[in-house]
């Protein structure tokens, strides 16, 4: 492990795992795609933001990299042991700095929302950017654990109560199954045809406030594909008629400002995407995030 400095206001954990991917394997090589094109752009000093031209001030030491994972998986057990490690290591990273934890695909939400649950003293909800509601239930060869089913995991093994979820950027077809169990655990749930109708900020307002009566501190997970694969191909289960960067960037400012506990960022896969359009993206998020969060 590298050497741990609770002077940094957040800590960078990488998780390259893509074991559990179904579509298309590549996103355990996300997290060094997305650090190399964070640490190219990040400038340390005073900077204005064009959005509003107010002053920010970027410390020398307030982000690092906390440590990368070496994960071994053949098997279903090994799937669950590594789950296990992966916990461990988002808590104690927890209790030391924020922790901002890089997939890898989705998969690894299951245990990263697990271990900062662990470490935080009270419930938090989860909210979730994603195409996909990964609700589903038992895949062939891979078992119970895999990056369609981390959400049914949590909600079944009752670390959080499906009431506390919300969904953001859900689009196409699924099955009738998997409909009626978002609707019979009263998930929220956000098309990416409601933000087209009622614009991301109205949604937002609306989770905002029912947390504010509810679960006001989250845990945030960004699944890029919940992007538009015009804008964000490298990515493994693609969808159409996604949202848009503006859409995700908005966000980010809006939720940034909010009881925020935990941040990951999850299923880019630069073997789909030769531009490097996707992993620059996923970089000028989190250095959104960063800049928005700590100051």
């Amino acid at each position: 492990m590298k050497e741990q400095n609770n002077k940094y206001n957040f800590g960078i954990l990488s998780v390259p795992l893509d074991y559990t991917s179904t579509r298309r394997k590549g996103s355990a090589y996300g997290p060094k795609a997305i650090l190399n094109s964070l640490w190219k752009g990040l400038y340390v000093g005073e900077m204005i933001d064009l959005r509003n031209q107010k002053k920010f001030i970027v410390k020398e030491k307030f982000v690092k990299e906390y440590d990368e994972l070496s994960l071994n998986i053949d098997t279903e057990a090994d799937i669950i042991k590594e789950n296990n490690r992966i916990e461990e290591y988002v808590s104690n990273l927890s209790r030391q700095m924020f922790p901002v934890i890089l997939g890898g695909d989705h998969s690894i939400t299951y245990a990263s929302f697990k271990g900062v649950n662990k470490a935080f003293k009270g419930k938090l909800a989860l909210i979730i950017f994603d195409a996909h509601p990964d609700v589903w239930d038992h895949y062939p060869n891979l078992g119970r654990y895999w990056h369609g089913s981390f959400l049914r995991r949590l909600i079944d093994e009752e670390i959080i109560d499906s009431r506390d979820v919300y969904l953001i950027g859900l689009r196409g077809y699924i099955e009738n199954e998997i409909y009626e169990y978002l609707v019979s655990n009263k998930i929220n749930f956000y098309t990416s045809y409601d933000v087209a109708k009622f614009g991301i900020e109205n949604i937002l307002n609306e989770i905002t406030n029912k947390m504010l009566t509810d679960v006001s501190n989250f845990y945030l997970s960004i699944d890029v594909d919940c992007l538009d694969p015009c804008f964000a191909a490298g990515t493994g289960t693609p969808e159409f008629e996604g949202l848009s960067p503006t859409d995700l960037l908005r966000s980010i400012e809006i939720l940034s400002k909010e009881q925020i506990k935990a941040l990951d960022i999850v299923e880019v896969n630069p073997l789909y995407d030769k531009s490097q359009i996707t992993e620059f993206f996923a970089a000028e998020l989190l250095w959104r995030f960063l800049m928005l969060h700590g100051n």
